[in-house]
């Protein structure tokens, strides 16, 4: 077929496909009778070769050698981007691309240079540059060979006591010297000698004149050229009859036929609506502008799952890569549930015969767009990958940088565009040709410190196996992460080979041993504690233990653990004989903050009843609600208090006893539901009694404590507050409701009282450290335990340094578990970070971390918290469909049928063993695509000086678009501007808030957290957002809202100094004409990529431009030369 090809070529025919149609395009007036007979015989091979090619009526033409030019010839579409990210990014070695050969054997080194020449001889592109023509455009320029100012390196290593790092060491250097377009060579080589007749070829060039095929060709070439010299025979090498710049030239010729329209509708239709934004799990903070930072990780495929794969793959009647690539979505949609996936696979753009041993930049990107249906089984997946795969490549002519072109999408700096991650299957083998007396083996480089982007997944065919490479970018991911990725890549890629009627959402990607670490080194389910007792056998012990120690106060009001247990026998008395109140009978409170909560608690729980706290504040509507749906037998109020006074002397304080069962109700509250109505919880007694008593308890409590009761008793965090206090003997001082609203007041009263533990929400103790800090008294705190929100550890720094002796725990809990799940010391290592790190389970329970479909997920994943063992609640009082909603019952390995709660919080489990918490799960905020974590934001704003608290909220503009709107708190007068400015350097731009509004402070709720609901709405404060109009200031600025409004063809008013470039209409090409502009106007030498990173009036004012003073006269006309080559080249 190949030598058909080349005669019609030599006579000049051309042929491509018209639908199963040959056509023929040829110069002269008739074709030799042999050669037509030949055509027709060989059709349908013929059509077959061309369909296998992917060649289409628009491209197939052969393509013809190109006029000389003394005044350079035009780039390809690929190079064109590649110099203009070369311009921006200023050089970076990232478009670098090296291979080594490992040579064994005698070699003539003179000979093996000689063959080096030979093929730069061959290869016009090898000798080519990139500077102006005489149009002032950027050009290529083939330059004869004693222009080429080359040589080939030659090391002798062999003498080191480690060769081959010596090399590892020569290679890496090498690999990060940066080359020059414009002077060239765009090559260098190098032989390096580790041993007797042992040697490392090793070659490297820069992208643009060059592709991973080139790679090969090059060592294969020079290979043969190096055989032909030491036989003396001739190089079995045929005639190049094009060279790279011919291809260029006939490229962009094609670009403007109409054959192309097909192909832009194709790639317009399947990047159409909005792109996704695929995130792997990650520990790290995306940094504001991409970065290069890179590692590479490898590993084998076995032979026996190489060989499955290759099995799987030919039953399918598809392909390795398209097998490797189902399996990779697949793992993706487990690790993230995006169920629309981008990723890129490069292509080696050689359809064209002429073409397959030519060295250039040939390689386009392909851009494969995946929807996945977690339902669909393996089979049905693959199949549909496939489909998406042979389409998308069937359209692999249309230049990915004339898609970008297309597309016009807004330009994200701290990504790549349109995709992060990139696949691609060498089936390049394991041998270079050249002779069989020459041992030549590719040897695989692990050195990769470049990424170019987040994420290059890498397959290569070695022998009977797979080598599986990731290179990834150290700023995004990590290699525990990446590390974690791989292996569970093989997993699940051994499982479904072997079952490839499972569903996608059950697919399994983890092992046995990683599932039951995930499980038994979170299960603190087996721990014992005195379950046969109740919450009023402890207190009885206490009461025994220590009756003279003082057990509550409140103001004046003092009692002893004798007379405190006393009152409430007689308050028991009361209650039973009063309102013949029965075991699990719910007893309603509705009292004022002060010692009879607590005393009233206690009688109920004596008598067997539970008790449900009723808000003295709450609305009437909600009052009557939770009576009604509870049925309460009786509602202490202050009335039953008074008449209780009145008659307690009726009543004896000793002997009162009542058979209580620690499976009894204990109490029940009441928080807000779904649905718009609250639910009740029903805690028992053993709930209770294992928070505070079992074998590996955290706490050191003891009857020298002191705690107070800050919260609202129907805040489950009061139930902390009181029991942690009388069951171990401490004190427990009521705090007024009028010193809860005052932390001038609260802080006194803590000094005062000598307060030893102190719980509190995050947004309360903002309020009260400001003020402890700055007071002179002395407090005793020993443990500070924060709870019922999100903590910003950042924000304790302060604390820390003054009260280094001060335990600071932070721990997650929810009504349905018993106040509290998991347990976390903080120290500076978690203040110092930006995670909400919540610990691991307390004693008695077991977290899970579970998918959507009840799947346990690995290190690093997010996923549902799912909380078992003895702190869950009974059930949701008379409401059976939620209790079955919320608590199930599932099957799981190494453990069994267990009882979950689902908490409706996201989480991960981290390295350390800790989970982090990621907010609500119906509480996810995604802006422009981008999933935000708003707790990220709060953390570096609360770091900022002067910024006291603050609060991230997601809103719905008038578009129904998100948008962020942050609250703060702060001791001065602060800038939309200096913050966004600010926040610009840690966090990409689209997690930067619309809106910042600075409040005197926050709204409360009686639980001591922020109220939501009654924060302002910001476009009613007089903080600017960053959207609104700010007219230039000064000359220097109006001059470049001119520039501005020329380039993007805009009017004057329509450009604000805070209004972002890329808003405006700007890309990357505007953008260089406008830098042009500006460092013609201006005399200045603003490098390409601050405008990006700079990229409204006011930041390139402030960051760039007195940095551009100092630059000398030589440096500014430099750079004036190269300014002006991009602004031609556009």
């Amino acid at each position: 077929m190949k030598n058909l090809l080349k005669e019609l070529r030599e006579n000049e025919i051309y042929i491509s496909l018209d639908g199963e149609d040959l056509k023929l395009k040829f110069n002269h007036q008739e074709i030799p009778q042999e050669l037509i007979s030949r055509i027709k015989k060989d059709k349908e091979a013929l059509v077959q070769y061309l369909k296998e090619q992917k060649t289409t009526s628009d491209v197939a033409l052969a393509i013809a050698p190109v006029s000389v030019s003394i005044d350079g010839y035009p780039l390809s579409s690929s190079q064109q981007r590649l110099w203009v990210l070369d311009q921006f990014e200023e050089g970076l070695s990232s478009y670098n691309i090296t291979q080594q050969v490992e040579l064994k054997g005698d070699y003539d080194i003179k000979l093996f240079q000689e063959a080096v020449f030979a093929v730069i001889e061959r290869h016009e592109i090898l000798r080519t540059v990139f500077k102006k023509n005489s149009k002032g455009q950027i050009s290529q320029w083939v330059l004869n060979r004693d222009e080429v100012d080359f040589f080939i390196g030659y090391e002798d290593f062999s003498g080191k006591e480690q060769p081959m790092n010596a090399v590892s060491s020569y290679i890496q250097e090498d690999k990060l010297k940066l080359f020059n377009l414009e002077k060239g060579p765009l090559l260098r080589a190098a032989i390096l000698k580790t041993a007797v007749d042992q040697y490392v070829f090793h070659y490297n060039m820069h992208h643009i004149i060059g592709d991973g095929w080139s790679m090969g060709v090059l060592a294969n070439d020079v290979m043969s050229f190096y055989k032909a010299f030491t036989t003396k025979e001739k190089v079995q090498l045929s005639p190049l009859s094009i060279q790279y710049k011919d291809y260029a030239a006939s490229q962009l010729e094609g670009l403007n036929k109409p054959e192309k329209e097909g192909h832009k509708k194709y790639w317009s239709e399947v990047l159409s609506g909005e792109l996704p934004i695929i995130d792997l799990p990650s520990s790290k903070t995306r940094p504001p502008l991409k970065t290069q930072k890179g590692n590479t990780l490898e590993v084998y495929l076995s032979s026996e799952l190489t060989n499955s794969l290759k099995l799987f793959t030919k039953d399918q009647e598809g392909s390795l890569f398209i097998s490797l690539l189902a399996l990779w979505n697949a793992l993706v949609y487990r690790y993230t549930g995006h169920e629309d996936l981008l990723i890129g696979t490069p292509v080696a753009g050689r359809n064209h015969i002429d073409l397959e041993n030519q060295i250039g930049f040939y390689v386009n990107t392909l851009v494969l767009r995946n929807k996945i249906n977690p339902e669909d089984d393996f089979l049905t997946h693959y199949k549909k990958t496939k489909e998406q795969v042979l389409s998308a490549f069937s359209h692999q002519e249309y230049p990915f940088d004339q898609i970008l072109n297309d597309l016009n999408t807004k330009r994200d700096i701290s990504r790549s565009a349109i995709f992060d991650m990139m696949m691609a299957l060498q089936n390049t083998g394991d041998k270079i040709k050249g002779g069989r007396t020459i041992e030549a083996n590719v040897i695989v480089d692990k050195g990769e410190e470049l990424s170019k982007m987040d994420l290059e997944i890498n397959f290569a065919e070695i022998g009977d196996k797979l080598l599986f490479k990731l290179n990834y970018n150290t700023d995004v991911y990590s290699k525990a992460t990446m590390s974690g990725i791989m292996m569970h890549f093989i997993q699940l890629a051994e499982n479904t080979i072997l079952t490839p009627n499972v569903s996608i959402k059950a697919l399994n990607y983890l092992s046995k041993s990683e599932k039951n670490l995930l499980v038994t080194l979170f299960d603190k389910t087996d721990t014992p504690f005195p379950n046969e007792k109740t919450i009023i056998d402890l207190f009885n012990e206490q009461a025994l233990k220590h009756p003279q120690r003082i057990a509550l106060t409140y103001e004046n009001f003092s009692y002893t653990y004798k007379e405190l247990d006393e009152i409430s026998n007689q308050f028991a008395q009361y209650l039973v004989d009063n309102n013949t109140i029965q075991q699990e009978d719910l007893v309603g409170l509705l009292l004022e903050r002060s010692q009879w909560v607590v005393i009233a608690i206690l009688a109920i729980l004596k008598t067997g009843a539970a008790y449900l706290p009723l808000g003295i504040d709450y609305p009437t509507e909600r009052l009557d609600y939770i009576k009604k749906d509870s049925g309460i037998k009786l509602c202490i109020d202050a009335a039953v208090v008074t008449e209780f006074e009145n008659k307690k002397d009726h009543y004896t304080k000793t002997g009162f006893s009542r058979k209580i069962n620690p499976n009894n109700l204990a109490y029940v509250i009441y928080t807000s539901g779904t649905t718009g109505n609250p639910k009740g919880t029903l805690i028992e007694h053993r709930n209770v009694v294992r928070l505070f008593y079992n074998k590996d308890f955290q706490f050191d409590f003891n009857e020298n404590d002191v705690w107070c009761l800050f919260h609202s008793y129907y805040f489950d965090f009061s139930v902390w507050e009181i029991f942690g206090a009388l069951l171990f003997g401490g004190k427990l001082a009521v705090v007024t409701k009028e010193d809860t609203k005052d932390f001038n007041a609260f802080s006194n009263f803590l000094a005062e009282q000598g307060v030893t533990v102190l719980n509190q929400t995050p947004t309360a103790f903002k309020h009260l450290q400001k003020i402890v800090l700055g007071s002179d008294k002395s407090f005793s705190t020993r443990y500070l335990i924060f709870g019922g929100e999100a903590l910003i550890t950042s924000s304790l720094k302060t604390w820390k340094n003054h009260f280094p002796d001060c335990k600071i725990i932070n721990m997650y809990g929810i009504t349905e578990t018993t106040v509290h799940v998991t347990y976390k010391e903080i120290t500076k290592k978690e203040i110092a970070s930006i995670e909400s790190n919540i610990g691991r389970p307390i004693p008695t329970l077991g977290c899970l971390v579970l998918d959507k479909f009840q799947q346990i997920v690995p290190f690093g994943v997010v996923g549902e918290l799912h909380v078992y063992g003895e702190g869950l609640a009974r059930a949701y009082l008379n409401n059976k469909a939620l209790t079955d909603t919320k608590f199930v019952t599932q099957e799981i390995e190494s453990i069994g049928n267990i009882r979950l709660y689902k908490t409706g919080d996201l989480v991960k489990w981290v390295e350390t063993g800790d989970l982090i918490y990621l907010g609500r799960k119906d509480n996810q905020v995604k802006i422009r695509g981008h999933r935000i974590e708003l707790e990220e934001i709060e953390h570096y704003l609360i770091d900022k000086e002067d910024i006291e608290e603050v609060s991230v909220v997601v809103n719905k503009n008038n578009e129904s678009e998100n948008e962020l709107i942050a609250y703060f708190v702060s001791s001065k007068v602060q800038n939309a501007s200096d913050l966004r400015k600010y926040l610009a350097s840690r966090i990409p731009d689209y997690a930067i808030p619309s809106y910042f509004v600075q409040l005197d402070g926050f709204p409360l709720t009686t639980n001591g957290k922020i109220s939501h609901k009654d924060l302002p709405d910001p476009k009613e404060y007089k903080v600017v957002t960053n959207e609104n109009y700010v007219a230039a200031r000064n000359e220097t600025e109006q001059k470049l809202v001119q520039i501005l409004a020329k380039e993007l063809e805009r009017s004057h008013q329509e450009i604000g100094i805070h209004d972002n470039f890329f808003d405006l209409g700007a890309n990357s090409i505007k953008l260089i004409k406008i830098l042009n502009e500006i460092n013609t106007q201006f005399n200045t030498t603003i490098k390409p990529v601050l405008l990006f990173q700079y990229s409204n009036i006011s930041d390139l004012m402030e960051n760039v431009f007195h940095q551009s003073e100092d630059e000398t006269e030589n440096e500014k006309a430099s750079f004036s030369d190269e300014i002006d080559e991009i602004i031609d080249f556009l």
